[in-house]
């Protein structure tokens, strides 16, 4: 453990790998995929996320979510390393076959605090608007 001083203040801190803070999580069971930013921290689930939004004919495109019945925007978690651009396009593609997808441009970063699934959730989400050919 490290300590870092600031203005009188002592910090504790550990410096770590990312392969070592995924074991880690990993081996207290509070990691959800294998390289996915969602986390239990706690009693929180915590994740990063994208989403894309299409639009087509003043109508944006949904998709029925298969373990709720909800209806959301086609998207799905970051992985360790990977850009938003990169996660938009490949979910798109696992998700719907499209492989012409191009990025248009971000939309927004926005954080967002909520229960789902008996769970308090604190997410980062990345929108990003895209087209499709």
């Amino acid at each position: 453990m490290a300590i870092y001083k600031k203005n009188n203040r002592k910090k504790y801190y550990k410096w770590i790998t990312t392969k070592e803070l995924i074991t880690s999580y990993q081996s207290k069971g509070g990691f959800y995929g294998k390289n996915d930013i969602r986390l239990m921290i706690g009693n929180i689930k915590f994740g990063a996320r994208t989403v894309a939004v299409i639009k087509n004919n003043n109508k944006i495109l949904f998709q029925k979510r298969k373990d709720n019945e909800n209806w959301a925007l086609p998207g799905g978690a970051i992985a360790t390393m990977e850009k938003g651009e990169e996660v938009v396009l490949r979910e798109l593609e696992e998700e719907t076959g499209e492989t012409e997808a191009k990025i248009k441009r971000p939309l927004w970063f926005a954080e967002y605090f909520f229960t789902f699934g008996g769970l308090t959730q604190h997410q980062y989400i990345l929108g990003y608007l895209v087209d499709i050919p």
